[in-house]
């Protein structure tokens, strides 16, 4: 296994969460950051490499680390996430294994580092692999991640970060803006003003992805800084003035105030200190810009020569120059002159103020035709408009058009313009008017401007029910600009319809339909005035139009009288003789032919008669029906011969004559019966119509023999041998049947033997000289018990001295009760599947008897081994603290059982292989010094290796982990 988790790591938890480090900054770094507080930020957009740590102190393991069972070499990073979604990235390590932790989300790196815990780790790997996946999900824009990286072997190489699901869609992306790096930076000092003493460094700083915010610090170690704010472009210049001239030592530090890791130093070497003469510069400003600048300064008695530099290129090698036209930009401008005294420099500086006049016209306006405009400008003393317009004074704008102002302050000007936009007032267009029927639907929809509103309640374009003729108003604005027009509603009245009365005709006549009030129209395509037959009651609808295409609708109900449906009833088949009734349904008053009276029975002929009924319904319309009278003829029945039979003996009876037979006594025809006792037997025969006639026959039966006999037993287990006695023995023949396959013949006593199990019938027959036969079967009379099948096995089957516990699994079949005997002398259980401990002092095999007892008493025996193995039992500690304490001060494996401690070897390897302990004692353990006693091993993991040989199979075996040293 490759690392053991400290049993002590709750201890470590309170070393420092940070190592010291030194320097920092982003990009690829030649230094790796050693503490959260000074991560390097890094972004997925592109595959990132940097160099692994090696030689640094772990800074613990398990709690707020996670997984990490120790964090060798710790390497800090953090990344911010630009676009949310899921964040898979791959870390490598040519050196190999290669550990990570990853914490978040947070706000801010700072906020990360000071509340890392066990809680907010996201993604945690502590496996042996040199290429590790750190998998975040459901990311978003802003969140911090900060990542822990280890080198376990203390290897130098590279880790490479890199996406692995960049061309997915829901792939998050990272910030690359968190990659400062200040790769630069220049420090020239200027000569030492004799006049003062001072002098001034400038330079450069060359930088990649700056923060947004904050400040640029440079500061010089020999005192005096400057802050220029964001934001920045590569490379910004500086200029540190007015520092001492002594030729010390000094550097120059830049730093972000947002980003403190990106920074970078650079050292100089400050002038010698130096004396002279005094000069002292002066101007005429302020001044306005593009006015007149005059420069001077005061005599330097035996200067030989003055000079005079200052910005945009100017010189001059007079002490008082002429004047010359100021900058055009409002601001402060610095001009140096320098006198020669004696071959020495005295310089000294003057700024002209170029007064700032900006005046401000104010925001651009936009008004609608007609309304008034108040212009003030600020900035200025003085205000003067063109267009003849007054500062503060109202007016009103007919077109749009650009106003420009001019200010005026301590006689310098400046000019500044504003756009006033007049907009038209929109054209409205509420639509034409509109004429609907009461109760109707109108939508209003206007149109010719931005915005829409409608009085009275109504929403352009939206439908609405009006009760009155009304005006309603539209408004419309564009710009802020609004105008209305009209629409006129006319409801008209709905005429009134009159499909006249409801009309009730029979069943094909016809009915003639007239409606009123206006232009009439009928549905199912019926024509006012004129004729039709309908074919069902139905109500016809009226639909009528007035002179404003209102509509008004009317109903009349057509009943349509059925003519009476008459049933003469179902028709009727008899037999022959009998009587018929016919009874006619649906009408009133019933009248049918051939003599036939409602409701009064009679009797038909043989054959096939129609007969007709006629009723009048009250409401005039008749109705008709008929029925048709089937009459059947009997048959003539034969119930067959008369017989004499053996009692016991079949018959089958045979009616013929008809098509179907029913015999009394429980005979069915054509059916074997067997009759009790001589009778007589009568038949109904009935013909395919149902028409029946009867007939009988005389059945005389003679006596059947009396058969009886015994067995010698009734029950045994297989196999089982029985005698039967036969106990009515006469001078008929005798068969016997046993039901286990074998037969015999005579009067008895007879043997068989039953060597299958169950129970068996046995049948005696006995048949007298004239062929009655009599017979005797006994069921089951004979039952055979099977015998049990004992079978069992042990789980586990082979045990040991630690564990020499082990069940029985009992496999039996056919037994209900069972005895074991375990062959160690511990007594017997009656128990279906016991469990048994066998003795534990020694190895050794014991045999196991199961004696398996079935319900009837039938007995089987099986048995098995049962083997006691000796066990192989160590336990190796993952720490100890050697701290001269009585608390777990030596490192020693603890062996209990099956290993040959005259075949055993211990060695302990520090981190880079040297062997710092030796021991082949088993009892002899490691006390955290070198080579036994040569000097106090540091804290730290520290790798063992034990190689021992088995008692039970003589295999030696070889076992490789860790310890952790702590003091």
């Amino acid at each position: 296994m490759k690392k053991i988790v400290l049993l002590l790591q709750a201890l470590l938890l309170s070393m420092s969460l940070f190592a010291s480090s030194g320097g920092g900054g982003g990009g690829n770094p030649s230094t790796p950051p050693n503490s959260c507080a000074t991560s390097n930020g890094f972004c997925t957009g592109t595959t990132y490499t940097f160099p692994n740590n090696t030689n640094v102190a772990s800074l613990g393991g398990g709690g707020i680390y996670g997984c990490l069972g120790s964090t060798p070499n710790p390497i800090w990073y953090y990344m911010e996430i630009a676009t949310p979604g899921n964040l898979v990235l791959n870390i490598s390590q040519s050196s190999g294994d290669v550990d990570f932790v990853m914490w978040g989300p947070f706000t801010s790196l700072a906020a990360g580092c000071s509340s890392l815990s066990s809680s907010n780790i996201v993604s945690c790997s502590y496996s042996t692999a040199a290429n590790e996946t750190a998998t975040v999900n459901n990311t978003q824009t802003g969140q911090v991640y900060i990542v822990l990286l280890t080198n376990y072997a203390n290897s130098p190489g590279n880790i490479t970060f890199s996406q692995g699901n960049a061309s997915a869609s829901n792939a998050a992306s990272t910030n690359c803006n968190v990659l400062c790096n200040m790769t630069a930076v220049t420090a020239t000092p200027g000569a030492c003003d004799p006049a003062t003493g001072l002098y001034t460094v400038t330079g450069s700083i060359t930088f990649q992805y700056p923060p947004t915010s904050g400040n640029l610090t440079v500061t010089s170690s020999c005192g005096g800084s400057v802050n220029i704010p964001a934001p920045w472009t590569s490379p910004v210049s500086y200029s540190l003035p007015g520092l001492t001239a002594n030729g010390a030592a000094c550097s120059i530090t830049a730093s972000f105030t947002a980003d403190a890791p990106c920074t970078k130093t650079q050292n100089y070497t400050a002038p010698a200190a130096c004396s002279g003469c005094t000069i002292t510069a002066g101007n005429n400003g302020p001044v306005c810009p593009g006015g007149s600048v005059s420069l001077n300064s005061t005599t330097v008695t035996g200067a030989t020569s003055y000079s005079w530099t200052g910005p945009n290129g100017y010189t001059s090698n007079v002490q008082n120059p002429p004047s010359f036209t100021a900058p055009t930009a409002p601001g402060s401008y610095t001009y140096t002159v320098t006198a020669i005294k004696n071959g020495n420099p005295c310089t000294s500086t003057t700024t002209v103020v170029v007064n700032a006049v900006s005046v401000e016209a104010g925001t651009d306006q936009t008004v609608c035709i007609g309304q008034s405009v108040t212009l003030n400008a600020t900035g200025a003393t003085t205000y003067a408009w063109d267009n003849g317009v007054t500062q503060g004074v109202a007016f009103a704008p007919t077109t749009s058009g650009v106003y420009t102002v001019t200010g005026t302050t301590n006689g310098c000007t400046s000019t500044d313009f504003l756009t006033i936009t007049v907009n038209p007032l929109p054209v409205v267009s509420a639509g034409n008017d509109v004429a609907i029927c009461i109760g109707a639907p109108v939508t209003l929809s206007g149109g010719g401007a931005a915005t829409l509103a409608w009085d009275n309640g109504v929403t352009n374009g939206v439908s609405f029910n009006p009760t009155a003729t009304a005006t309603y108003t539209l408004t419309g604005t564009t710009n802020g600009c609004s105008a209305t027009d009209q629409v006129v509603v006319t409801v008209n009245p709905l005429p009134i319809a009159d499909a006249g009365a409801d009309q009730a005709v029979c069943a094909g006549q016809s009915v003639v339909l007239n409606g009123l009030g206006g232009t009439p129209v009928w549905n199912n395509g019926i024509t006012n005035g004129q004729s039709f037959v309908p074919a069902s009651t139905t109500t016809y609808t009226l639909t009528v139009t007035d002179a404003n295409q209102c509509v008004d609708t009317d109903d009349v109900l057509v009943t349509v009288n059925p003519n009476p449906v008459i049933n003469a009833g179902t028709d009727v088949t008899v037999c022959e003789g009998t009587s018929v009734t016919l009874v006619a349904s649906g009408g009133t008053a019933y009248t049918w032919d051939n003599n036939v009276i409602q409701g009064v029975a009679f009797v038909p002929s043989v054959g096939s008669m129609t007969y007709t009924v006629v009723d009048n319904n009250p409401n005039g319309c008749p109705g008709t029906d008929q029925v048709v009278v089937t009459v059947h003829p009997n048959p003539t029945v034969n119930a067959g011969n008369d017989t004499l039979i053996c009692q016991g003996v079949s018959i089958i009876l045979v009616g013929s004559g008809a098509s179907t037979y029913t015999w009394d006594n429980g005979v069915v025809n054509g059916i074997p019966f067997t009759p009790a006792g001589t009778g007589t037997y009568t038949v109904t025969g009935t013909t395919a119509q149902g028409c029946t006639d009867t007939d009988q026959v005389q059945i005389a039966v003679t006596p059947t023999p009396v058969v009886s006999f015994v067995p010698s037993t009734t029950f045994g287990c297989t196999p089982v041998t029985v005698t039967f006695q036969n106990t009515n023995p006469s001078n008929n023949s005798f068969q016997w049947i046993f039901g286990n396959g074998s037969t015999s013949t005579g009067a008895g006593p007879v043997t068989t033997t039953y060597t299958g199990t169950g129970c068996f019938d046995v049948t005696l027959i006995s048949t007298t000289a004239n062929g009655c036969v009599g017979q005797l079967t006994q069921p089951g009379i004979v039952c055979v018990a099977p015998n049990p099948v004992a079978s069992f096995y042990a789980s586990p089957g082979t045990v040991s001295l630690v564990d020499s516990y082990t069940n029985m699994i009992n496999e039996s079949t056919g037994a209900t009760s069972y005895t074991w005997n375990f062959g160690d002398g511990s007594g017997t259980s009656n128990l279906f599947a016991p469990g048994h401990e066998f003795p534990n002092e020694i190895a050794g095999n014991y045999q196991v008897t199961l004696v398996a007892t079935s319900e009837f008493g039938c007995i089987d025996t099986a048995r098995i081994n049962i083997e006691v193995q000796d066990e192989l039992i160590y336990y190796v500690p993952n720490s100890f603290t050697p701290d001269d304490d009585e608390y777990n001060p030596i490192f020693k494996p603890v062996f209990t059982a099956g290993f040959d401690p005259f075949d055993y070897k211990l060695l302990i390897f520090d981190r880079w292989g040297e062997v710092v302990f030796e021991s082949n004692d088993a009892l002899y353990g490691w006390n955290g010094t070198y080579a036994g006693s040569k000097g106090v091993c540091q804290d730290g993991v520290y790798t063992w290796k034990i190689e021992f040989k088995t008692t039970r199979t003589d295999e030696r075996k070889m076992i490789i982990g860790h310890v952790t040293l702590i003091r």
